[in-house]
């Protein structure tokens, strides 16, 4: 908290990520959803597009609602090649006619060789995801 204090204090606006998901434990009693709350932060949630993917998501988004967190949406993350898997977009698809959640759009699989590129990650999001549906600015929200 001190150290997100301090670094919101510099910027105007503070990621955290929630490395693992909403309910990994951060200390004995604690856990992401807890800092998150204590930090008033908004909650985007990425998806790993796989299977169990559309459970992961609904229970994720439901235990944020149950914690009272902010919701400012989600993304799904492909992670392979898309080739021919219908999976893709009719996860998004599912995930949206389960959840009021903002859809915020796909990122698309990039190859490990290219993953270091910050341009190109930067690129992609800019092409890929809509974040002006989540309300998070330099000056609105925080997220997490």
């Amino acid at each position: 908290v001190r150290t997100y204090d301090e670094l919101a204090s510099q910027a105007q606006l503070v990621l955290v990520e929630g490395a693992g998901g909403l309910m990994v434990p951060l200390a004995e009693d604690s856990t992401f959803a807890d800092l998150a709350a204590r930090l008033d932060l908004a909650v985007v949630l990425v998806v790993g597009s796989k299977l169990g993917c559309i459970n992961h998501a609904l229970l994720t988004l439901e235990t944020a609602r149950a914690r009272g967190l902010k919701i400012a949406g989600y993304i799904v993350n492909e992670l392979g090649p898309a080739g021919d898997d219908p999976a893709l977009n009719s996860n998004r698809r599912t995930i949206a006619r389960f959840t009021g959640a903002a859809d915020l759009g796909r990122f698309p699989f990039i190859e490990a060789a290219e993953r270091d590129d910050l341009g190109l990650l930067a690129e992609t999001a800019r092409k890929h995801l809509d974040l002006d549906k989540t309300g998070i600015s330099p000056k609105g929200p925080k997220s997490t």
